[in-house]
């Protein structure tokens, strides 16, 4: 570990272990109510480098295809698209990544109206706390520290 409490090495080791942890925690938070939130956006989608991984998180379809990841997830088109690393995608789930300034500073991308991007970040204040709890509950306390 360097100082500031930051990690040398990646987050995550491959593209699989992402999925394996990520989508059903973003099945989850898209049956608890974001995918209400999500309907002034229509479809969000998250690209992660370092490992790469894709997800579509999409309000205007039917449940069962409302988180779409790898390929499919990156065909179909997305209102909004934020691009990452995948250790700032978890930060960002963490609530410990400043979107703001990482916007800014274009370490995070957007593509899309940015304004409809903004008007999602209040949805994701809840998502913090639960992705903490969703952590620990899957036996991956190790991940809250970053």
């Amino acid at each position: 570990m360097t100082d500031k409490g930051t990690h040398s090495m990646t987050i995550f080791g491959s593209t699989e272990e992402i999925y394996t942890l990520a989508t059903p925690f973003l099945e989850r938070v898209m049956a608890n109510g974001l995918t209400q939130k999500l309907e002034k956006i229509g479809s969000f989608r998250i690209v992660y480098a370092n490992p790469d991984a894709c997800f579509l998180l999409d309000s205007r379809t039917e449940e069962a295809l409302r988180v779409r990841v790898g390929d499919a997830a990156a065909v179909d088109d997305a209102d909004v698209q934020l691009s990452m690393s995948a250790d700032d995608g978890h930060r960002l789930l963490l609530g410990s990544l400043n979107i703001k300034k990482s916007l800014a500073t274009r370490k995070v991308k957007v593509s899309g109206p940015l304004i409809k991007l903004l008007s999602l970040l209040p949805a994701f204040e809840p998502i913090y706390l639960e992705y903490r709890s969703y952590l620990t509950e899957i036996g991956r306390p190790e991940l809250l520290d970053y």
